[in-house]
Parts: C-alpha cells; structure tokens; sequence
C-alpha cells in the first residue's frame, strides 16, 4: 500500500513538473532588448532653442503593440525626470510624432529643446512594458549633452582665395581653414565637419567634399590635385563654398568668388597593335589594340576620361581600362585596371568577304566634353593555307567584337 502511495505521488510531482515547462518562457520567446543599430538618439540637444529633436528606439522583442507591449523613455538628471511619448502607429505630424510604420517595434517620438529645465548631462533610461503595468525590462542607451551652443566660426582661410586660377593639370594646393567654436573649451567638447563645395555661376552645385580633423584644437588641412577639375568645363566665375557645421547642427560659411577653372582636352600616346593579324585557315584569331591617354585632370575611368572609342569598319567600340571586369555586352581584353592603359580586343576569322586592310580611328573623350586630336592606323590581314592543328590561345568563354564582316 505504502509504494502504490509514492507511486502515485512520483507521478504527480512528474505531471506537475511537466505542466510547468510548459507554461514557463523560453529565453528565445520572451526576451526584450534593445537593437543598437537601427535605434536613433538625439544626444546632443541646444539649450533654450525652439527645436525639436527625435528619438527612435528599436526593440528586439516577440510581444507586439497589439499584445499590449509598449515603450517608454525618459530623461533624468538630479531629481528631474522628463518623459519621451513614443509611438509605433506609423503617424507622422512632422513634430514630436514622426514614426514611419506601424506595429514594428521600431518606437518614434521627439522632445522640444524649450522643455528641458536645464543644461548638462542627461540619463536617457528606456522601459519596456505589458499593459502599461507589467515592467518587462529596461535599458539606458547612453546620455543626452543639452548644451547652449553657438555656431562655430571660420577664422582664416589659406591656399584658396577670390579670384583664383586654377589651370588645366594645377599643382596640388595645400588648403587650411582655421574654425573656432566656443563649445570646445569645456568638456563635452563639440566636434565639427568643413565642406567644400564648387557651384557654377547659375548657382548649381558641382562637387561637394567633406573634411574632418581628429581633433578639435587643430585646423582642417586638405590637397586639391588637378583630378578636382575632371567633369568641370573651362570658364570663369565658379564660386566656392566653405561650411562648418557642428554636432548640434549649427553652422557658419564663407564664399570665395570669381574663381577660373581650366579643364583641357586629353591626349593620346602609345598606340600599340599589330601591324599584321595572321589568320589561320578556316579558323579565328584575337588581337587586342592599346592606347594611353594623357588628360591633366586625370586619365582615369573614374577621374575626368569619359570615354575613349575606335571605330573600325564605321562600327565604335569603347576601349576600356578595366582589367576585362566582363561587365559590358563585349570583353575588353584589358590586363590590369586603373593602369592607364585602355583595350579594346578583336576576333577576326577566316571569310571570304574579309578585307585584306581596314582603317581605324581612335579618340578620347573627357567628362567636361573635350575631345582629344584623333588617331589613326589600319589593320592588314593575312589568311594563312593551312589550317593549323591547334589553336594557340583558348578564348571560347569570352566574346569579343568581330567588326570585320
């Protein structure tokens, strides 16, 4: 009698254990977190400014809005706690409601600088619940500096100037600006970026490049080669703007005006091809036709070489430098990339309607739409009587341009 009793006592505590697996979570079905990579923070806010700032923050979680999951954020320092209304509703009133979609768990919402009491380093703390009751977690992502700040200023520039000229394949200039900001005197220190930007006299912006300086003590120091011109035709009155802009989005420019780029044609040197294609009998060969063009604002592909074409037989064909990437409908036939050499690679077979002589042409292209003086040559066949056993390049996985039939 006495084991039939713990028999049935073991199982029960079986049965009851069992039921307890069941209803309890799993680390990998209840588990709140924040995702630091798409979560946003404003964390540096301006002191007394009518402005509003956004807040996103993402969470990795399997509770969902319509289950009653919910996000709340706050900003507290010494006694003072500031709430953050989050939203996941996909409304945007482009004020304080800016989330984008709905039921995500990527949390939206925004706080007026005018509503914060006071400066310095604010806590930002984040918590998770369940029916606005149940607290499921929290997180403190880092902290808000709320500062009142000021503009930074451009002190002095050198290297570049009013009415400058700068001629086709210019030396490299060496250019400083010297920007001050009052906000790197105490800690936390500001930070800044310089953008240069080139507009032409109609106000269009032609280049845009942004500077940084590692660190806030030193001037912003960059070179400007020849290669600056590539795409930006020769005239005068293109006008440069200098902005520096720091981390709470204040900022300050100059213009420096009247200024004269020089953008002139390329050239072409070194033409190599040779001077006979043999053919063999009832049978194909390839040949490739190089060419290196000299362009003072850079001969590259990605500098200021548009495009450099032969024509044979009235048909173009753009010679690449691009080490035969086979992105294009036809290879190229180029060995290395980016060496200044450009390529265009031929197959001519053995065809009665083949030509025993075909003129060519060559001439490049810039990016501001010069046109270099054009080349020329001819290609003289010769179609052997034997067919030769075999081939002496295999060349069957590439397709090459076959311009003469």
């Amino acid at each position: 009698m006495k084991l039939k009793y713990l028999l049935t006592a073991f199982a029960a505590l079986v049965f009851f254990s069992s039921c307890e697996e069941e209803v309890s979570y799993t680390e990998e079905s209840d588990y709140v977190r924040l995702d630091n990579e798409l979560t946003f923070i404003s964390d540096r806010i301006q002191f007394l400014k009518d402005i509003n700032y956004t807040f996103r923050i993402a969470v990795e979680t399997d509770y969902m809005k319509e289950e009653g999951f919910g996000t709340k954020a706050f900003l507290e320092k010494d006694g003072y706690q500031i709430r953050i209304d989050l939203y996941d509703d996909g409304i945007s009133d482009g004020i304080l409601r800016c989330d984008l979609a709905a039921s995500n768990n990527i949390w939206s919402g925004g706080i007026n600088a005018a509503d914060i009491p006071e400066e310095g380093v604010w806590v930002l703390d984040i918590e998770y619940t369940l029916n606005d009751s149940i607290l499921l977690g929290s997180d403190s992502p880092g902290v808000v500096y709320v500062v009142k700040n000021s503009a930074p200023e451009i002190d002095q520039v050198t290297g570049l100037a009013d009415s400058d000229i700068f001629d086709s394949g210019f030396e490299t200039r060496t250019v400083t600006v010297a920007v001050s900001d009052s906000n790197n005197t105490v800690e936390p220190y500001d930070k800044q970026d310089l953008k240069l930007r080139l507009y032409n006299i109609s106000g269009t912006l032609l280049k845009e490049n942004t500077y940084q300086r590692s660190n806030a003590g030193l001037d912003f120091i960059f070179n400007l080669d020849s290669t600056y011109a590539a795409g930006i035709p020769t005239l005068r009155n293109y006008r440069f703007n200098i902005e520096t802009t720091d981390m709470y989005g204040e900022s300050s420019s100059i213009d420096l005006s009247n200024i004269t780029i020089r953008n002139f044609a390329p050239s072409l040197n070194g033409l190599q091809y040779p001077d006979t294609v043999f053919i063999p009998a009832q049978d194909s060969v390839y040949f490739s036709v190089t060419v290196k063009p000299n362009d003072p604002q850079g001969h590259l592909e990605y500098q200021d070489i548009k495009n450099v074409i032969i024509t044979v037989n009235s048909f173009p064909v753009n010679m690449r430098d691009d080490g035969n990437e086979n992105i294009y409908t036809f290879n190229s036939g180029d060995l290395l990339k980016n060496d200044g050499i450009y390529t265009a690679k031929f197959k001519v077979v053995d065809n009665e309607n083949l030509d025993p002589a075909y003129q060519f042409s060559i001439q490049a292209e810039d990016k501001a739409g010069n046109l270099s003086p054009v080349i020329a040559g001819e290609f003289i066949f010769y179609i052997e009587t034997s067919k030769r056993t075999k081939r002496s390049t295999n060349e069957s996985s590439f397709i090459y341009i076959n311009p003469f039939n």
